[in-house]
């Protein structure tokens, strides 16, 4: 007798295929929920960015008073939405920044809104980069850290946070060693002799 006339071996042979579906599409879900876990990417103090995974890297992360710094990152699973005439693809994101001393709860100072990332494209944008941009002017020498929040505007502001460090050296503590120190003052002229009485 062959296998399709058998009622039993039929039924097994449908058992499995369906098994085999139920699994494929519980796993292909799961894959989906992962990719929608709004993140970032580990931030990276840079020298210059260019683009998307184009930069140079800041290492070590040491900057001067009068610098500004430059972090890279990537948001992952951010909302993307069709425009309302239906011709491309919406994501806005905004990046936020807290500065602290190394290991202290206590912030020195909070910038809301450093970048307010809107962006319209013909297809989903789902590979973007945001690039955050900080002075430092009042930073006296040391260690600090740096808390970055990535807020996705168009998902009830769901954030993802990172933090790094990095550290604020005097001036003429320079961080290309090729760079010369700064320049002293000139002396001061000789006070003139008192004149004869």
């Amino acid at each position: 007798m062959s296998s399709l006339g058998n009622p039993l071996v039929f039924a097994t042979r449908n058992l499995a295929l369906l098994a085999a579906i139920c699994t494929f599409f519980s796993v292909d879900a799961i894959a989906r929920d992962d990719e929608r876990e709004f993140s970032i990417s580990e931030p990276v103090f840079c020298k210059e960015v260019r683009g998307y995974r184009d930069f140079d890297r800041l290492e070590p992360a040491r900057y001067t008073r009068d610098d500004k710094i430059t972090i890279y990152c990537e948001p992952r699973g951010h909302e993307i939405r069709p425009v309302k005439d239906g011709k491309g693809y919406r994501a806005h994101v905004v990046t936020s920044g807290k500065v602290r001393k190394k290991g202290r709860k206590e912030v020195i100072f909070e910038k809301k809104e450093l970048l307010d990332y809107d962006v319209t494209a013909d297809f989903p944008p789902r590979a973007i980069y945001l690039q955050t941009i900080l002075a430092i002017k009042n930073l006296r020498p040391g260690d600090y850290e740096f808390d970055l929040t990535v807020e996705d505007l168009l998902d009830d502001r769901r954030a993802a946070k990172r933090t790094v460090g990095f550290t604020v050296v005097a001036s003429r503590d320079v961080t290309d060693p090729e760079a010369k120190p700064d320049a002293p003052e000139p002396p001061k002229p000789p006070t003139p002799p008192a004149p004869p009485r």
